[in-house]
């Protein structure tokens, strides 16, 4: 029983470490929402994942609204590394 004990208790302490060394840093990063197609046509908007632009990422033209995986990774990678 003592065995199993602390093999638990060693399982519990490594999931713990692991949550909290995960946490990401929410201060910078690339904040954006879905608007699915059907809202978007509603609206007259363009669908897809829509970017709310901060001062500290790569400025743009204007508002911008990723449909594809290309087209998000093109955005990704003009990020500086801090983002």
């Amino acid at each position: 029983m003592s065995r199993r004990a602390a093999i638990v208790g060693a399982w519990i302490l490594l999931l713990a470490s692991l949550c909290f060394a995960a946490a990401p840093e929410r201060a910078k990063g690339i904040s954006m929402h879905l608007l699915p197609k059907r809202v978007a046509e509603l609206s007259g908007s363009k669908w897809g994942l829509t970017v709310t632009l901060s001062k500290y990422l790569a400025p743009e033209a204007g508002p911008l609204t990723l449909q594809s995986a290309e087209e998000f990774l093109a955005f990704v990678q003009k990020q500086s590394t801090s983002v």
